[in-house]
């Protein structure tokens, strides 16, 4: 038992900083599971993460799809509507980061071969094996 209301108070927010740790670490795996399965889902559809993750948000919410078929299709356990949706968007969120970040090096990419002159290119394709 702690001595006093000072200990109490720290041992108060020890044990709130771990529910909430664990609760961060929870909803990154979650975001890590559903944007995998988005982009699976996206792949297969030729549609975007996006409208692919708005289709499915919307589709649990309405009930249209149950919480066990969640479970199976994205693999989070136990997730309610209202999770689902911030971790979907959160999910869709970091696909449309991350091929932002791979236009932006293409980009660049390109635009540093365009430096390079014939013979550069030349040379630096058939390195990677490709026709520049």
């Amino acid at each position: 038992m702690p001595n006093s209301a000072d200990e109490q108070i720290i041992i108060e927010i020890v044990v709130e900083t771990s529910e909430v740790l664990a609760d961060i670490t929870n909803f990154r795996k979650e975001v890590d599971l559903v944007k995998a399965k988005l982009k699976e889902f996206a792949d297969a559809t030729g549609e975007s993460v996006s409208v692919v993750g708005q289709r499915f948000k919307t589709a649990f919410a309405q009930g249209k799809i149950e919480l066990g078929e969640v479970d199976e299709l994205f693999g989070v356990t136990s997730i309610s509507a209202e999770r689902f949706g911030k971790v979907t968007t959160q999910a869709v969120k970091e696909v449309a980061q991350e091929e932002d970040k791979a236009t932006q090096s293409t980009k660049l990419f390109g635009i540093e071969l365009g430096k390079l002159g014939d013979i550069g290119r030349l040379v630096f394709g058939s390195v990677l094996g490709i026709s520049l």
